[in-house]
């Protein structure tokens, strides 16, 4: 599928879906614990950003990260313009991923590649829901 195609995808459809390949994957649904993490984690950078030119946005801003991918991490801070029409981050410079079980096995492998690929990513936060623990 191309690019295009998947934004017409997504704009008609009630879940979460990613592109990866040019194939379109539906997100997983995630539990309290992977919500609450999101949401602390989108506070804290909410409140360090204040007044800053870069924002933290929570899921929904997609990053695109090679010519046939757009993922939508759990968090993105993006500085560019606020568009508040747009679904794609125009200058994500960090990227926050919340590890769940059933994304435990490819985020921290296929998609660290992926954003560590695209030049704008200054950082990616790799955030694992079963431990104490943050891969930055």
């Amino acid at each position: 599928m191309s690019q295009q195609d998947f934004f017409g995808f997504i704009r008609a459809r009630d879940r979460f879906w990613e592109l990866v390949d040019g194939v379109v994957v539906a997100k997983p649904l995630t539990d309290q614990r992977h919500r609450k993490i999101t949401a602390n984690t989108l506070a804290s950078l909410h409140t360090q950003l204040r007044g800053e030119r870069c924002r933290p946005t929570s899921i929904g801003t997609g990053v695109l990260t090679a010519a046939s991918a757009v993922c939508f991490p759990d968090l993105v801070v993006d500085c560019d313009e606020r568009d508040d029409e747009a679904i794609l981050a125009a200058e994500p410079q960090v990227v926050v991923d919340v590890l769940s079980p059933s994304t435990r096995g490819f985020d921290p492998h296929r998609r660290l590649f992926e954003y560590k690929s695209t030049p704008e990513i200054a950082s990616v936060l790799l955030i694992d829901t079963q431990t104490a623990c943050v891969l930055v």
